[in-house]
């Protein structure tokens, strides 16, 4: 009797601990959750969907390839000057245009006869450069680019033709709110100039038209605004698997330093210019597989890795959100996810803290 009562005893006090260590676990799990929705929350804010994983990323990264990659791009410049005159005017160029909302109809001005001598066809020669060919007819750069608007963001290339005035001064696009008298005061000009350099019977201008003022400059920048140098390197949300900083790797099992980050997401999703910018590279990366770098402002670069379709070409310039590739698992990875990382000339940048770095960005009135 005695023995069973024991027995009974044994049972009531394991059956009591079980519950008492069921219901601290549930309240430590219940705990642990609710930190977790919290980050998750916290996280959503921010527009990114950060899911650390515990095998971390699945892929080896070996920087040395992006280097060498952007060595070679600073030996070909290095060798060719009006190549990097092309890549920085096309760099700096990143502008906003700002114009009125208001809408105003000018009638269609009645004009003289064209005159055809006024511009000059000019064909790109290999090694010329936008600055030489303005050297070359005498005029500065600015006068060749307001004629050619297509040449502001991108590089010229043998072959190409290219209008040049034969005057200094800019081509300017007629917009809404605008008068011929409000043109010449902005860039301190005589009305009858204008009139003159384009053959225009009087002073009455079409929206949209194209004019020359003679002996003028582009507006000086009006202020600047703060923007945000980059942007999430996706256009779906994706999933963080491996940030930046030291890790164990899930395959050798040594610590490794991890100098981007992976961004898991759906096979052929948009890969897009976390900012405006020229490729330097664009191509087979090795253990990257399919791979871009981008140049940017201020010595900064941006690398786009593990591709399966690549979509911009070297020495394109493209603006900020342009889908430059499609994610995929080329290269050294078993799953399909986006490697990105920043760098300021060699030297990495946790892309989360380059996700906060502000410019000042120009805006024209």
């Amino acid at each position: 009797m005695k023995y069973i009562e024991k027995l009974l005893f044994i049972l009531a006090f394991f059956s009591i601990t079980s519950a008492s260590m069921i219901l601290f676990s549930e309240e430590i799990i219940s705990e642990s959750e609710k930190k977790s929705a919290e980050n998750h929350n916290i996280n959503e804010e921010k527009g990114i969907d950060i899911n650390l994983s515990s095998n971390y990323a699945s892929m080896i990264v070996y920087s040395k390839e992006i280097d060498e990659a952007i060595d070679k791009y600073f030996e070909i410049i290095k060798g060719n000057p009006q190549y990097e005159e092309e890549q920085q005017r096309i760099i700096e160029f990143d502008t906003e245009n700002i114009t009125s909302d208001k809408e105003e109809t000018i009638e269609t001005p009645p004009k003289k006869e064209e005159k055809e001598s006024f511009i000059k066809k000019h064909q790109v020669k290999e090694g010329e450069s936008l600055w030489r060919i303005a050297q070359k007819y005498d005029i500065p750069v600015y006068t060749i680019v307001s004629a050619n608007p297509g040449v502001s963001n991108k590089a010229i290339q043998p072959g190409d033709i290219i209008e040049v005035p034969e005057s200094k001064g800019i081509f300017y696009k007629v917009k809404n709110g605008d008068s011929l008298s409000k043109i010449s005061h902005n860039y301190k000009l005589n009305e009858k100039e204008i009139i003159t350099a384009n053959s225009l019977l009087n002073s009455k201008i079409l929206i949209g038209q194209k004019i020359f003022l003679p002996d003028a400059k582009p507006l000086p920048r009006k202020h600047y605004v703060d923007s945000l140098m980059f942007r999430w390197p996706l256009a779906v949300r994706g999933r963080l698997t491996s940030g930046y900083g030291w890790r164990k790797h899930p395959v050798s099992k040594k610590r490794h330093f991890h100098t981007g980050l992976d961004i898991a997401a759906a096979q052929g999703s948009n890969i897009v210019a976390a900012s405006s910018g020229v490729v330097i590279f664009s191509g087979n990366g090795g253990s990257y597989g399919n791979m871009v770098i981008l140049r940017h402002k201020n010595g900064y670069f941006s690398v786009y890795a593990h591709a399966s379709k690549l979509l911009v070409n070297k020495g394109q310039y493209v603006k900020l959100g342009k889908v430059i590739a499609k994610v995929g698992k080329s290269g050294y990875t078993t799953g399909a996810h986006l490697h990105f990382e920043v760098k300021k000339y060699k030297k990495n940048i946790n892309p989360h803290n380059a996700f906060n770095i502000k410019i000042k960005k120009p805006v024209y009135m």
